[in-house]
């Protein structure tokens, strides 16, 4: 057998320059900010994913869940529709968006595989938070700076001709807020961190509901008061961003949330989530937020323009309704005399106009059957993922999310954890009703 010699110099790295458990949950989430201040935001998923790739492949064997085959055909198909490309800059649009799907696929993958004592459950959902948090004090930046804006380093190293396309030029040079005026006045809709203000508002509803499984189940006192007062603070930056998005979706998970809590019989959490609202509605009834909110839903400012380009990809997806088109087509004039992109409104006209009816019946397969197997309650981890992914699904209609999609993945991944941990499901109403009864029947 093979012994270490007595004099042999300990190896052994001190405490201080180990990095903590969990670590790579951080780097993988919760440096997106930093990413988005190089300019790098644009294509930082496949330099996040390249390294967990090449880690998953000195590992050897990668374990997948039942059906993650369908989110590989639809990559496939993706990949597939590129033989519709007709131009470079529409070659680019589909090549970035299908990183954030392989992306989504090596991060899913990675964080199923890792072990719990590696990368625990609890690191990923507080990293999901902590970038919430980020998203809090960006919104902020929005409300306080919005006119800031400013080259990132990565603007000025990309040749002119790559920068000045509207996807890159859009993600390389950096905004606080989108400044509008379309209730009369000016104001910044918070956009930090992120290249438009509904990508701003569709990242906030996606990470909150992991930053309240954190807030509800971390054993840190001052994480906890971080997370209490970054929900009290987010308000006005959510109530700025005018996003109707962000507030249908957010609140129907939320409204869906209590109703669990209730059947469960956990009526405190249920409670805790009435409040939540209560003290929401008293704050835009007492404060000039509410008329705010109110104005946003009076100007229709948008939907015309939405309409026509939804009604102008529907006539040309009879076209080519199998592989589509690989990406967006400019072809609306928009009220605001802009030119549009066709198919670029929601994440199920993009798919459905850019990879054909197969391609959008894939994704919705896929989204769908992880939503319902992550739907028994198996752990706090598992519900909250659970709810994120229920989000996006709500978003689907009328945002594109394409650039949330890791996001959503690691959230799937928090779930597959959960159900590969514990297996069994939670009890139904039924059961546990039946159960409580047999407790309370005197011997």
């Amino acid at each position: 057998m093979f012994r270490v010699p007595a004099d042999a110099v300990d190896m052994r790295v001190p405490r201080e320059y180990v990095l903590p458990r969990g670590w790579q949950a951080f780097a993988i989430v919760g440096l997106i900010p930093l990413w988005w201040l190089i300019g790098a935001s644009f294509f930082m998923w496949p330099l996040i994913a390249a390294p967990l790739i090449a880690a998953m492949v000195v590992r050897g064997r990668i374990l997948a869940p039942r059906r993650f085959g369908i989110w590989l055909l639809f990559i496939l198909w993706v990949i597939a529709s590129g033989v519709e490309l007709s131009d470079p800059s529409r070659a680019l649009a589909w090549g970035w968006r299908l990183s954030f799907y392989i992306a989504g696929a090596a991060v899913f993958l990675y964080l199923i595989n890792v072990p719990e004592r590696r990368i625990s459950t609890r690191s990923i959902v507080n990293a999901m938070a902590a970038l919430w948090v980020m998203v809090v004090v960006g919104g902020w930046l929005g409300v306080a700076f919005p006119g800031m804006n400013f080259a990132s380093p990565m603007e000025k190293l990309l040749p002119h001709s790559l920068a000045e396309n509207q996807y890159v030029y859009a993600h390389v040079h950096l905004e606080f807020a989108q400044v509008q005026h379309f209730l009369g006045f000016p104001i910044g809709r918070p956009e930090t961190f992120f290249a438009y203000t509904n990508a701003w508002g569709s990242a906030f509803a996606m990470l909150a509901p992991c930053a309240i499984c954190s807030m509800l189940h971390t054993g840190s006192r001052g994480w906890k008061i971080i997370l209490r007062c970054a929900m009290a603070a987010s308000i006005v930056p959510v109530v700025f961003s005018l996003n109707r998005g962000l507030w249908l979706s957010l609140g129907l998970a939320l409204m869906y949330a209590m109703f669990r809590f209730w059947l469960r019989g956990d009526f405190r959490q249920a409670l805790k989530v009435i409040l939540a609202f209560a003290v929401v509605g008293a704050v835009l009834v007492a404060s000039p937020l509410g008329d705010l909110a109110t104005s946003r839903f009076s100007h229709k400012t948008g939907d015309t323009g939405r309409v026509q380009r939804d009604l102008g990809a529907q006539e040309k997806i009879a076209d080519s309704p199998i592989l589509g088109f690989g990406a967006p087509l400019g072809a609306v004039q928009t009220p605001a005399h802009k030119q549009s992109n066709l198919g670029t409104e929601s994440e199920i006209f993009l798919l459905v106009f850019s990879h054909g009816v197969p391609g959008l019946a894939l994704f919705l397969i896929w989204m769908f059957y992880t939503l319902f197997r992550s739907g028994r309650w198996r752990s706090p981890w598992g519900f909250w993922a659970h709810i994120t992914i229920l989000v996006a699904c709500i978003q689907l209609p009328y945002y594109d999310i394409t650039e949330r999609v890791p996001l959503v993945m690691v959230a799937a991944a928090i779930a597959y954890r959960e159900i590969a941990r514990n297996p069994e499901p939670e009890p139904s109403t039924r059961e546990l009703r039946r159960a409580r009864r047999q407790v309370l029947v005197p011997a």
